[in-house]
């Protein structure tokens, strides 16, 4: 990730529908263990959420989830800098043809863990969109326009609060030094 390898190019950090590095893993540990003739949807979400981590070339993004996971977890912290989650509606169901128990569960397992992103920064903000549902930018572009230029207000804001005060970094939790620093969404 551009902020854990850049941090002082970073001013902040916009997650739109982000997948959290535990997430399969979560999934995985919700879904009840293979029985003869489980509900199909079960056995078709196993095999893919299995085939995603286990086999790259069999996803979408041909994302090789280990190591994008591993990657993701080792930006601990922004600091200050602000961060902001677009996430979908906790009304949305991710996998379609699973009963409503089971639907209800992984979404709130997934919405806890968008939750869990608000960690990376002191000043962080989770936005929930109404009735979107994964694909947000398609579904719901302008919830993500709004989120994208809530982020880029509040590393303005910071920077403006820098320049007002004089500051250079006086333990304040603000790195106010570097002039040159990019949004990350």
């Amino acid at each position: 990730m551009f902020a854990s390898q850049y941090p002082e190019e970073t001013a902040g950090l916009v997650l739109i529908s982000s997948t959290h590095p535990d997430q399969i893993d979560v999934w995985l540990s919700i879904l009840p263990d293979p029985v003869p003739k489980e509900e199909k949807a079960i056995t078709e979400a196993r095999a893919f959420l299995t085939a995603m981590v286990n086999d790259p070339t069999r996803n979408e993004e041909r994302l090789d989830f280990r190591a994008s996971a591993a990657e993701a977890r080792r930006l601990r912290s922004l600091g200050s800098k602000p961060v902001v989650i677009a996430t979908h509606s906790a009304n949305y169901r991710m996998v379609p043809g699973l009963s409503e128990g089971l639907s209800v569960k992984l979404e709130a397992a997934t919405q806890n863990l968008q939750r869990k992103f608000l960690s990376l920064s002191s000043r962080s903000k989770q936005n929930i969109s109404r009735t979107a549902g994964h694909g947000l930018p398609h579904e719901d572009p302008a919830f993500v326009v709004d989120n994208i230029l809530e982020a880029v207000a509040m590393a303005r804001d910071r920077r403006a609060q820098c320049f007002l005060l004089g500051l250079a970094d006086h333990g304040l939790g603000v790195n106010c030094r570097s002039a040159k620093q990019r949004f990350v969404a």
